[in-house]
């Protein structure tokens, strides 16, 4: 069994959210990077810590001499670093940055029904569905997907296909999550929307069947795993 260490820059914290309740996972802060060590494998590394976005991977050898992945030649010697569990180093609030995000800007528009079948890409359903739910699906399934919790307790699921998720269906047209079944009337509003009220590219313009939208920063949804679900679910209890 050999031990990872991964180097993931400060600016990237935020994706460490899903792998801080890890047990055995300690993080050191240096510089402007935080080392993050403690990732056991044999063969495959596990799909949760997998998805940090490190800029740099070693092994930990003997004497903490650092290897390449694939070498078999130290190219480093592990600094004496101040390590402590991730869970105490990052911020107990880091984890559930989801339940923080609030719904911008309201307003209306017409809506019609269509017959164009659209694949599903979104699903909305309340805070305990999901929690029931996530209990129920694969780990490797829940991955596929993010979330966000508004201040009402409800839940947007996006990419929500991979885990056929109940509640209120969406699809999507760039930035735009509309209900399945419905369309602008006409259709080509989409474009001059998306231009008009989304063109910051840092959110989704979410409508409901009467036309109402509520813009939502993508800053607001996590990566899911039962890790950041189960925080958030002892903070909103």
């Amino acid at each position: 069994m050999r031990e990872l260490l991964k180097i993931v820059e400060l600016k990237d914290k935020r994706a460490l959210a899903e792998v801080r309740g890890v047990p055995g996972l300690l993080g050191a802060l240096r510089d402007d990077e935080i080392w993050v060590r403690g990732i056991f494998f044999t063969s495959d590394e596990e799909p949760v810590t997998a998805r940090i976005p490190s800029i740099n991977n070693f092994i930990i050898g003997d004497d903490d001499q650092l290897f390449p992945v694939s070498g078999i030649t130290p190219v480093a010697k592990l600094e004496k670093l101040n390590w402590k569990p991730l869970k105490d180093l990052l911020p107990v609030n880091f984890p559930v940055a989801a339940y923080s995000g609030r719904l911008r800007d309201k307003f209306r528009i017409g809506l019609k029904v269509s017959e164009q079948e659209r694949d599903i890409y979104a699903t909305e359903i309340s805070w305990n569905e999901w929690k029931m739910l996530a209990d129920t699906v694969s780990e490797i399934r829940l991955q596929r997907t993010k979330f966000a919790v508004t201040e009402d307790k409800r839940v947007i699921i996006l990419n929500s296909q991979f885990i056929s998720a109940p509640g209120k269906h969406f699809w999507r047209n760039g930035n735009i999550l509309l209900p399945l079944g419905f369309d602008f009337d006409p259709p080509s509003l989409a474009a001059i929307i998306s231009k008009k009220a989304g063109e910051e590219h840092d959110s989704v313009l979410f409508f409901n069947k009467e036309g109402h939208c509520e813009r939502i920063s993508l800053s607001s949804f996590a990566y899911t795993s039962r890790l950041v679900i189960n925080s958030l679910h002892r903070k909103i209890s």
